[in-house]
């Protein structure tokens, strides 16, 4: 019974951290970052691509609350505070925080502004944008938020995050055939020789 309880607590423990994964990078074929599935954002998991464009090609207009996922000043930051934290880190797959230039839409090492729309301001063709500054591998990486012309925002050193709720992926089918083959047939005696 000792065994069974262990290897019980070993399955759940597997099958927790499998489901709390870090982040994983998307890279083009050229060592590009062009974004992220499962990032954490507030207990929350979220997708996002790094896009390069116009706020109004990219959001549908870019002038309606329902055109953006984070609608408040907080959402922004945490959101800002992700892509530095999960998404241009330097790993095995590129020096991403190190060469701001690897970001898809930035084309200088020395810096990469990404941008995440959010809050409609009052005032006609304005909006309020979360910032996370990529310093190239400087300890000098930051976030906020600003107000921003529509119109005005683009350039080689922005990138809009296009964030998306994740989509779950459920447990592989062999994992539950694995775990039932765990549970002991009511009735069933098993017999040492």
């Amino acid at each position: 019974m000792r065994v069974f309880v262990l290897i019980i607590l070993a399955v759940v423990t597997t099958t927790t951290s499998y489901a709390s994964k870090a982040a994983t990078l998307n890279i083009s074929s050229e060592g590009r970052l062009l974004g992220a599935t499962d990032v954490t954002i507030g207990g929350t998991l979220y997708d996002v691509v790094l896009v390069d464009g116009s706020c109004i090609s990219i959001f549908g207009g870019c002038d309606e609350v329902s055109d953006f996922l984070f609608t408040s000043e907080s959402e922004l930051i945490l959101a800002s505070e992700a892509l530095l934290e999960f998404v241009t880190i330097d790993s095995p797959l590129g020096n991403f925080d190190s060469d701001a230039a690897l970001t898809n839409g930035c084309g200088d090492s020395a810096f990469c502004i990404l941008l995440t729309p959010g809050i409609q301001i009052a005032e006609p063709g304005k909006i309020a944008v979360g910032v996370a500054l990529n310093n190239g591998g400087t300890n000098f990486d930051n976030v906020g938020t600003t107000e921003a012309i529509i119109a005005d925002i683009s350039g080689t050193h922005t990138v809009w995050a296009v964030w998306s709720p994740a989509v779950p992926v459920p447990l592989p089918a062999g994992i539950w055939l694995f775990i039932t083959a765990l549970v002991p047939v009511p009735g069933k005696q098993t017999r040492s020789i």
